[in-house]
């Protein structure tokens, strides 16, 4: 039996107790490939099932990556979050639409489906707006439709299809008080409900990015109220994004039930600062992915190799070279964190509770599927927000043997800035920046596999990011927002 043979046991909970104790990875070595190769392969193997949230493989995985930060000589913790168990009950659940010229009611059971988020506690009412036109994510304002109910007549043709998870992402950053959404393609709504009354999980508590999707057919809006089905049929057809008053109020009212309790895990490991042990350098990656695909025939893994086996190796890799010593002035955290693929449950429950005050947090580094794409380069994202990008700028400039540059967001229109971990930290008021090689063709499908990772390219990623940690710890100055940024995406300071 091999060493991994033995460790992917261990994680298992197969291996003796013995076999559990044996490391795959000197403690002294440096980050090579064959190091972050080793990591990924393990997070991402088909006995892990994926590392849905919550699931025991995902608990397996986040205890392994305890016992790896304990044995880098991290103080470490598990911190579990709450979560619940519903069921819809479509019976009781409505849509009702109703102005001075019509009315229209849409029942779950045929015209209604939750597309994401959970079912508003005590129902939404109020004065509908509608999205409507070429929408892309950049075109959204927050002041027109923040607070209120907003129905997005959303274009998912091939065209459209590909701006669609930009422009969510930029109506969480909107908070409206609900989102309806009207697809062009009205098979999605069936899809939609063939599963809702599945058991769905969702936080036991907000986190303070609660976003709540509900998927109406038009055509029957549009058969019991015709004259707003004209309207709508005209917004479509506008050339470019358009917020509109529907003369239209709203009222959407759900019933489900509690069917049970859980919890997932985040990891906390801790690099004690030399001489300002009480300020931190975060650094944060998400371990969960997407569970398995129910029904698939042959591979029904979602590995997430990429997203995020490779975040999570690397993150274990820094810890273990940040633990080597020496150590630095300042302290650095580690954070693994789970559900950001639900919403990124992990760090809103992680910043809502930090074990240490925000204040103290510098800064955060997030990495996030970084073993794929371009050799030499990485994504920055939220570097036009602080200095945090310069400083990277100017670290990798000291170390031009790691032939790692870096560069801006590739995918303005996506919306990445408001879609992983590090968010949660940036509207808490923590400087961040976002590394990532971007997207892969199989990303979030079945075949992002631990072969596809190009590991020589990470490991010389994660060590740009382990002297850009280094220089946030040791340096005499902390990181600091542009004024305009801090007050546009720190709301919740």
């Amino acid at each position: 039996m091999t060493l991994r043979t033995v460790v992917l046991l261990a994680m298992t909970g197969a291996a003796p107790v013995a076999a559990q104790s044996r490391r795959a990875v000197d403690p002294s070595a440096p980050i090579t490939e064959a190091t972050i190769r080793y990591r990924v392969d393990l997070i991402a193997h088909d006995s892990m099932l994926g590392r849905d949230t919550p699931s025991p493989k995902l608990d397996q995985a986040a205890a392994w990556v305890a016992r790896e930060f304990k044995a880098a000589g991290l103080a470490t913790t598990i911190q579990h979050y709450p979560l619940v168990r519903r069921r819809l009950l479509p019976a009781r659940s409505t849509v009702a639409f109703s102005g001075p010229d019509g009315a229209a009611l849409l029942r779950f059971e045929t015209d209604a489906a939750l597309a994401q988020g959970s079912p508003p506690v005590g129902g939404i009412s109020g004065t509908l707006q509608v999205l409507a036109g070429a929408v892309t994510a950049d075109q959204i304002r927050a002041d027109s439709i923040r607070g209120r109910p907003l129905l997005w007549l959303a274009d998912f043709s091939p065209a459209g299809a590909a701006r669609v998870d930009g422009i969510l992402a930029a109506l969480i950053k909107a908070k409206p008080s609900i989102v309806l959404i009207a697809p062009s393609e009205p098979a999605l709504l069936d899809g939609l409900l063939a599963q809702q009354t599945a058991e769905r999980v969702a936080p036991a508590e907000a986190q303070g990015l609660d976003f709540t999707a509900i998927g109406v057919r038009e055509t029957a809006i549009a058969k019991l109220w015709p004259a707003l089905g004209r309207r709508f049929t005209e917004w479509r057809a506008l050339p470019q994004a358009t917020v509109v008053g529907s003369g239209a109020t709203v009222t959407v009212t759900t019933v489900d039930s509690l069917t049970g309790i859980a919890s997932a895990p985040n990891v906390i490991g801790v690099v004690r600062g030399s001489r300002k042990p009480n300020e931190y350098v975060v650094i944060s990656a998400h371990l969960d992915h997407l569970g398995v695909a129910h029904g698939a025939t042959g591979d029904s893994v979602f590995n997430g190799a990429d997203d995020n086996a490779s975040g999570s190796a690397g993150l274990l890799e820094l810890a273990r070279v940040f633990g080597q010593g020496p150590r630095p002035a300042r302290s650095v955290m580690f954070v693994s964190v789970s559900g950001e693929e639900r919403g990124m449950w992990g760090s809103g429950y992680f910043v809502s509770h930090p074990p240490v005050p925000l204040a103290r947090m510098i800064a955060d580094i997030n990495i996030d599927m970084i073993g794929r794409n371009w050799k030499d380069t990485v994504g920055v994202i939220g570097r036009e927000y602080s200095d945090l990008g310069g400083t990277l700028d100017l670290v990798a400039a000291r170390h031009p043997d790691l032939r790692m540059t870096p560069i801006g967001d590739v995918w303005p229109d996506q919306g990445r800035f408001y879609r992983s971990d590090h968010y949660n930290f940036a509207r808490h008021g923590v400087p961040i920046l976002f590394l990532s090689s971007g997207y892969a063709p199989e990303y979030h499908e079945l075949g992002d596999a631990p072969d596809l990772i190009d590991a020589e390219k990470e490991a010389r990623l994660v060590r740009l990011v382990y002297h850009f940690a280094a220089e946030l710890a040791n340096r005499a100055i902390k990181p600091h927002w542009k004024p305009e940024s801090l007050r546009e995406i720190a709301t919740e300071r």
